[in-house]
């Protein structure tokens, strides 16, 4: 097995998980709250750090990504992010231990969307906007699973003929792993801004509409209070809600050939026409 491509992406996850704490960083400094202010850049610092490392050992090296490769990216992928993803929530003194913080991030980074807590309100700002975040990263990483890596060890997708596919992609994994992590993340990105702010115009408030379109558009289900999202008056939030469920359900393929200009790729498609019979 060629460990410099498991080291690479491993640095550039990492890193990535790094920046991504700085959203709720930055929350903190906002509200003035010194204990996940502290979590949160301890957890960064430790994040960047090792991802900066295997980085840099990596750096200006060829690879090739095959079998084995990806096996093992996908079992220390899981790993690394749950272990990244947890540590701030430990640090910021609400759960009992580390094990139970790597339960409500693995819980996120799968978007099962189980928690330990009745009552999420409990948790600061910062922490319900990382639950929600991990959520959102979880069903990224999902889809470029599904997508990418599951093809290339034969279990079907877009590297096999399909009419479903977005266009034809060349069988080097390299470059097909760039091209589906940029073409996932513009639709993924852009489906969870519409859907954030469609809540705010349906009456939401800014914070919750955030958490709310990540834990919709990942279909994961995190609260961030006991009551929910459905209690909000009127009944457009709702229907904000029920629609980007269906779109987070539905093969993401098709909603980056519709973004392209095919705008009957949904009907054409005998799986996304059966789901919607179904509903």
């Amino acid at each position: 097995m060629n460990a410099v491509p498991v080291f690479r992406v491993l640095g550039v996850a990492m890193m990535f998980i790094a920046f991504s704490m700085l959203a709720p960083l930055l929350l903190a400094l906002s509200q003035g709250d010194y204990v996940s202010r502290r979590a949160f850049f301890a957890a960064f610092c430790v994040a960047g750090f090792f991802g900066v490392l295997l980085f840099l050992i990596t750096k200006g090296q060829t690879f090739t990504i095959g079998r084995r490769e990806i096996i093992t990216l996908t079992s220390l992928l899981a790993l690394t992010t749950t272990l990244l993803g947890a540590l701030p929530l430990f640090l910021c003194g609400h759960f009992a231990s580390f094990f139970d913080a790597t339960f409500e991030a693995l819980s996120g980074i799968t978007t099962t969307g189980l928690s330990l807590f009745d009552d999420p309100s409990v948790l600061s700002d910062s922490e319900l906007l990382w639950r929600a975040m991990l959520q959102w990263i979880g069903g990224y990483a999902t889809l470029v699973l599904v997508i990418w890596a599951l093809p290339f060890l034969g279990f079907g997708g877009i590297f096999l003929p399909a009419r479903d596919a977005v266009e034809t992609i060349s069988l080097e994994p390299q470059k097909s792993f760039h091209y589906v992590v940029r073409s996932l993340f513009l639709v993924y990105g852009t489906l969870t801004g519409i859907c954030a702010t469609s809540m705010v115009i349906a009456g939401m408030p800014l914070f919750d509409s955030i958490c709310y379109s990540m834990s919709t558009l990942s279909t994961g289900g995190f609260l961030i209070d006991r009551a929910g999202p459905l209690l909000f008056p009127g009944v457009g939030i709702k229907i904000v809600l029920g629609l980007f469920m269906l779109l987070g359900a539905v093969n993401f393929a098709l909603h980056g050939r519709f973004i392209s200009g095919d705008r009957k790729v949904y009907s054409r498609d005998p799986k996304c026409r059966l789901l919607l019979v179904v509903i």
